[in-house]
């Protein structure tokens, strides 16, 4: 789904929700899902984000179709983005790898989130023992990588995709940041974190719904803020539906 479309059916656009069960015509409803905060957990640091959003009901019954709309403003977590790799890659190894995260942002790049890193990446050998030991430092270089954190969803699920968008760096720097095997597993952790991350951010009502996904997309939230945007749809019946109105309101 579009995010303007996205928008178009969210009142949150205008900061304005309020929880109630408003029916629009015989077989629908709105329920708005009023702002509150989630915390979501990124490695050991656990950060507050607002979200809220709306459920759009068609049907009566046992066959309602309910579609989950959900808005999360994630400013708190660009704030902290280079504190946060510092802690996941910065490494010194006085006999090895010494490793040290200069800059980061993480900035919209609809329908991703583009994250670029600053890094000094320098690689020393020592040859002895104790205090004999001889050390060559064999190259120090700083480097930046940009990669694209792309969202989306498939049998009902969220995927996430990590993709490079550019290596700007002197060899040997540039070889080792532009080599495959040691990209992948790398990108791995990084959409495996960040699938656990957005679905961190589902109100846990929403997520006891169990509602398939249907749509995941970064968006420029005022300016260079990002916010995520998702979409989920859930067949159910009133009286459960009703059920979860009544623990949104409760989890204000």
């Amino acid at each position: 789904m579009k995010i303007a479309r996205l928008w178009r059916k969210w009142p949150v656009a205008a900061g304005i929700l309020t929880l109630a069960v408003a029916t629009a015509s015989a077989g629908a409803a709105e329920i708005p899902i009023p702002p509150r905060m989630v915390e979501t957990q990124v490695d050991t640091a656990r950060i507050p984000v607002a979200v809220a959003g709306r459920i759009d009901a068609t049907g009566t019954g046992a066959a309602v179709e309910a579609r989950v709309f959900l808005d999360a403003d994630l400013r708190p977590v660009q704030q902290r983005v280079q504190d946060l790799l510092r802690a996941r890659l910065d490494r010194d190894n006085p006999c090895g790898d010494r490793v040290r995260v200069e800059a980061a942002s993480l900035t919209p790049a609809p329908p991703a989130a583009r994250l670029s890193t600053t890094l000094t990446y320098a690689r020393a050998l020592c040859i002895g023992q104790n205090k004999k030991k001889i050390r060559t430092r064999l190259f120090d270089e700083t480097g930046t990588i940009v990669v694209d954190i792309v969202p989306g969803t498939r049998d009902g699920r969220i995927v996430v995709t990590v993709k490079v968008v550019s290596v700007t760096a002197k060899s040997p720097l540039r070889q080792i940041l532009s080599n495959p095997g040691l990209l992948q597993p790398v990108a791995d952790r990084i959409a495996g974190d960040a699938i656990r991350e957005i679905e961190g951010l589902v109100p846990a009502p929403i997520r006891d719904f169990a509602p398939r996904y249907t749509a995941a997309v970064f968006y420029a939230r005022e300016g260079t803020g990002l916010g995520i945007a998702i979409e989920a749809l859930r067949r159910t019946s009133e009286a459960e539906l009703a059920r979860l109105a009544a623990l949104l309101n409760g989890a204000q």
